[in-house]
């Protein structure tokens, strides 16, 4: 395993206890504000895979204009940034991929959790309704954590643009 799935393991257990943490301090309070919060992951969804595809397309139009640079410049460092640009590209596909399994896996969590919440009705209903919030949750935050790691990588691939517009001024 590489260092990003431990960070990515790393922070889903950080989120997991987060999130039970504050179901364990105050329940009632807690369990309404979490329904609520989780009703935006459809919409985190959609805007973190629509701000891939721009991020992708934005980071291939840098990738095509370094080719205009190969010539002009050390064909070695030109090569390194086709490496550090094609390394951002797939960080961005990455992400949003993980985004999407991030939700699809919520949704599961989500239907499981309801399942038992209906199945049940015993004493464990609310066991399953817990578990299922703090779970949901935790995927929640973690997706924040991606989409401010996509953030990253644009402004990344902002400042290559700003080095490879100075390259093609000159």
């Amino acid at each position: 395993m590489n260092r990003n799935t431990f960070r990515v393991i790393w922070c889903l257990i950080g989120c997991v206890i987060f999130s039970a943490v504050a179901i364990a301090i105050n329940e009632s309070i807690v369990l309404p504000l979490y329904s609520s919060v989780l009703q935006i992951f459809p919409v985190l969804v959609t805007v973190v895979a629509t701000l891939s595809l721009a991020f992708f397309t934005y980071t291939d139009n840098i990738d095509q204009k370094l080719s205009e640079l190969y010539k002009k410049y050390n064909e070695c460092k030109i090569d390194q940034a086709h490496e550090s640009i094609g390394a951002l590209k797939k960080e961005i596909l990455l992400n949003a991929t993980f985004i999407l399994i991030l939700f699809i896996s919520e949704k599961f969590i989500s239907g499981v959790a309801l399942e038992n919440f209906i199945l049940v009705m015993a004493e464990y209903k609310i066991q399953g309704n817990l578990v299922g919030s703090v779970c949901r949750m935790a995927m929640l935050l973690l997706a924040l954590l991606v989409f401010i790691d996509q953030i990253r990588a644009f402004i990344s691939a902002i400042q290559y643009r700003q080095v490879v517009s100075k390259g093609i001024g000159k």
